[in-house]
C-alpha cells in the first residue's frame, strides 16, 4: 500500500507542478539569428534580436494584405511584435526612404518626414494566461507623430534603448502616388522550354501624366512574385516605346518558376490535431507540435490546394484577443531525404522567416532518420511555408524541393518608379498585382 500511496502524491504533484509552473522567457530556450543590418548595402526585412518575434506589417484591420499604402489612404499600417520577456522594454522607431534596390536615399529625413524622426512604442500589452510570457508592441504609420509625405520605398527600423545602432527589426513598405497606369497579365508562359514549369508576366504602362526624357534612365520596373524579393525581376527595360505607353513583353526575362501552392499548418486550437499535423505534446515548458513529415515535391504532378501565398495569421479559437491571448509553442519540422546535400544548405521559407533564406531557419541533417530538421518557436495561428535549397555559390533554388508548375495560383506585384532627374530620389508611381487565377486584379 505504502508505494501506492507514494505513486499517488508523484502524480498529484507532478499535476500541479505542470498546471502553476511560471512563464518561461526565451533566454532558456533559443539562440540568437545571424546579425546584418545591411546586405550588400542594402535594406529589407530582418529581425536581429533573439527574442522578437512574430513581426508582420500590413494595413489595419487586414492581416493578410501587402504593406502597401496609397499617398492619399486614411487607413495606416500596423506593425506588431511580441518580446518573448516578462518586462516591456524601450523600443524606438524611425522611417528611412530608399531606392528600388534597397539602398537609402540621399535626401534629408526632413524632405520625405513630417513630424517627429525618432519616437518611442507606447503602444503594448502583456500576454494573458501563456505558458509563454510576451510583451506585444504595436506601431501604425502614419501616426500623431511622424507622417511620410513623399512616395516610395521605405524601411520602418526598430531599435533598442534609445540607441540607432542597436537595431531590433527593419520591415519594408511602400508609399504609391498613382501617376501611372498598369494593364497587362499573369500567365502561362510562351516560352516551350518553360511551358510546363514557368509563369510570364506581360504588362505596358501608361505614362499620360509624367514626363519621359529617357524612359530607360526614367523608369525602373520591379516584378516581385507574392512577397519574395530573394528572387524579384528588376532589370527590365520596355521592348515597345509608343506615345504615352511602355510594353514590356519578354519571352525570358519576364518569367517565373510557378513553385507548388504552400505547404501549411494549423495550430489555433492545441488541443486538436489537424491537417499537416501528427500530433501534440506537452513537454514542459511548452507545447509542443510534431508535423506529419514533408515529401519533396520536385518530381509528380501539380496538385490544387487554397494557400496564403506564404503569409500567416495569428488566431487562437479559445481566445477573444489572440494579439495577447494566443500561446508559443515549438513546431517541429520534418523533410525526409536520403543523404544531406553537401553544397549547399536548406533552409524554411516564407512569411514566418521574415520573407528571407534566414540562417535562423536552416534545417540540420538528422542521420539516424535520414531526415532535414528544424524546430521552431511560434504563436498559434495558421501558417504556409517552403522548403528552399540554398547553394553555397549560386542564387537560391525555390523549386528544389517545391518542384514548379504553370499552374500554380501567385500573386505578381508590379512596383514602378520614376526618377525625375531634378529630384534625387525614385518616386513610386505605379503599383499593381496580377493573379495568375483571379483575372480581375485586386
Amino acid at each position: 500500500m505504502r508505494i501506492y500511496k507514494y505513486l499517488i502524491l508523484y502524480y498529484i504533484i507532478t499535476i500541479f507542478t505542470s498546471i502553476f509552473q511560471p512563464a518561461y522567457t526565451l533566454s532558456y530556450l533559443e539562440s540568437p539569428p545571424n546579425k546584418q543590418f545591411f546586405n550588400d548595402g542594402k535594406l529589407g526585412d530582418f529581425t536581429y534580436k533573439n527574442s522578437i518575434y512574430t513581426v508582420q506589417l500590413s494595413r489595419e484591420g487586414w492581416p493578410l494584405s501587402y504593406p502597401i499604402l496609397d499617398i492619399k489612404d486614411q487607413i495606416p499600417l500596423l506593425l506588431s511584435f511580441d518580446e518573448l520577456d516578462e518586462d516591456p522594454q524601450n523600443y524606438s522607431y524611425t522611417l528611412i526612404h530608399c531606392n528600388a534596390d534597397w539602398e537609402p536615399s540621399n535626401i534629408l529625413q526632413n524632405d520625405y518626414l513630417e513630424g517627429m524622426h525618432n519616437e518611442i512604442i507606447r503602444d503594448y500589452e502583456f500576454s494573458r494566461n501563456s505558458l509563454q510570457s510576451y510583451v506585444h508592441y504595436e506601431l501604425r504609420i502614419p501616426n500623431e507623430d511622424v507622417k511620410p509625405i513623399i512616395s516610395g520605398n521605405y524601411i520602418v527600423k526598430v531599435y533598442e534603448n534609445y540607441n540607432e545602432e542597436n537595431v531590433v527589426l527593419t520591415r519594408r513598405f511602400f508609399l504609391v502616388d498613382h501617376l501611372v497606369s498598369i494593364s497587362g497579365e499573369a500567365k502561362r508562359t510562351n516560352n516551350l522550354n518553360f511551358f510546363d514549369s514557368h509563369q510570364e508576366i506581360d504588362f505596358t504602362i501608361q505614362h499620360e501624366r509624367i514626363r519621359l526624357d529617357d524612359p530607360n534612365k526614367n523608369i525602373q520596373v520591379v516584378i516581385v512574385q507574392n512577397f519574395d524579393f530573394e528572387t524579384s525581376v528588376s532589370e527590365l527595360h520596355p521592348t515597345f516605346i509608343t506615345p504615352g505607353e511602355l510594353v514590356y513583353d519578354y519571352e525570358e526575362e519576364n518569367i517565373f518558376p510557378g513553385i507548388s501552392e504552400n505547404r501549411h499548418f494549423d495550430t489555433k486550437n492545441l488541443k486538436i490535431v489537424t491537417e499537416g499535423i501528427d500530433f501534440i505534446r506537452f513537454e514542459r515548458p511548452l507545447n509542443h507540435v510534431y508535423l506529419l513529415p514533408d515529401a519533396s515535391r520536385s518530381i509528380g504532378d501539380y496538385v490544387y490546394e487554397e494557400d496564403l501565398n506564404g503569409k500567416f495569421f495569428i488566431k487562437w479559437d479559445e481566445g477573444f484577443d489572440a494579439d495577447t491571448d494566443a500561446d508559443y509553442a515549438y513546431v517541429h519540422f520534418s523533410l525526409p531525404f536520403d543523404a544531406p546535400l553537401t553544397e549547399g544548405s536548406v533552409r524554411l521559407f516564407g512569411g514566418l522567416t521574415d520573407w528571407s533564406d534566414n540562417m535562423r531557419y536552416e534545417l540540420n541533417y538528422n542521420y539516424d532518420s535520414k531526415s532535414y530538421e528544424i524546430s521552431t518557436l511560434l504563436k498559434q495561428g495558421y501558417y504556409n511555408y517552403q522548403y528552399r535549397f540554398k547553394p553555397e555559390r549560386a542564387p537560391v533554388d525555390p523549386s528544389f524541393f517545391e518542384g514548379a508548375f504553370f499552374e500554380t495560383e501567385n500573386d505578381y506585384l508590379i512596383f514602378v518608379y520614376y526618377q525625375d532627374f531634378s529630384l534625387r530620389y525614385q518616386q513610386l508611381v505605379g503599383f499593381e498585382i496580377f493573379n495568375t487565377i483571379n483575372k480581375n486584379n485586386d
